[in-house]
């Protein structure tokens, strides 16, 4: 993984909320802009993980995906 916490993204703990009934839900990551032009790096990547579950009355279960890899493309252009 070649993204790195607090340069690229933000490493928070992100809570996903699922709608009654859905079986997926999507989590905005927050990246951090930047003015370095890394066109040897092409995309960075870093991976997002499920670290705790809960429910107020509901039995939970996760399968065995519980890591996701992330990809970042570079928009910064040569300067």
């Amino acid at each position: 993984m070649s993204a790195a916490a607090r340069s690229d993204y933000m490493s928070l703990p992100y809570t996903a909320t699922f709608l009654a009934g859905s079986t997926s839900t999507t989590v905005d990551i927050i990246l951090v802009q930047d003015d370095i032009y890394e066109a040897n790096i092409g995309a960075e990547t870093f991976s997002a993980s499920i670290s705790a579950i809960s429910a107020i009355g509901y039995s939970i279960s996760v399968g065995p995906n519980r890591t996701a890899n992330v990809s970042i493309t570079d928009n910064e252009g040569i300067v």
